[in-house]
């Protein structure tokens, strides 16, 4: 029986493969698209190390959630992949689109998630206070 080791270009690009196809379910986008989408995410995956501020951080779950409601707040998170996202996000109805249908669940299934609307992907998201990484 002969053995085969993976390179490291086979081994990423299957990564790669498998994000794309992620990408390309949630974004109904083309495959070409996601391609690149996927690309570029785990170029910044493996750039950005992981590291969890928010032990260091002065902001509560508290003061996080007002400045959500007051309005459009940029900051750092983790998702559940591990991935670090950079994105705006409000829970200030004035500035959730009214025009189109948003996708993603308006109820956590957690309780301790907060439902917020991510002003650049215009999609709902819960976030875990533990996943915050930087308020900016």
């Amino acid at each position: 029986m002969k053995t085969t080791s993976m390179t490291k270009n086979q081994s990423s690009f299957g990564e790669i493969c498998k994000v794309a196809n992620q990408i390309r379910k949630e974004r109904k986008c083309s495959q070409k698209e996601a391609f690149a989408l996927a690309k570029a995410q785990l170029a910044a995956q493996a750039e950005t190390p992981v590291v969890n501020d928010n032990a260091n951080s002065t902001v509560t779950k508290e003061q996080f959630v007002k400045m959500l409601e007051a309005g459009s707040v940029k900051f750092s998170f983790k998702n559940n992949r591990g991935v670090i996202n950079t994105t705006k996000g409000t829970l200030n109805p004035d500035m959730i689109t009214k025009t189109r249908k948003i996708a993603g669940a308006k109820v956590a299934k957690n309780p301790e998630g907060i439902v917020f609307y991510d002003r650049i992907h215009g999609v709902y998201r819960t976030l875990l206070f533990e996943n915050l990484v930087k308020v900016f």
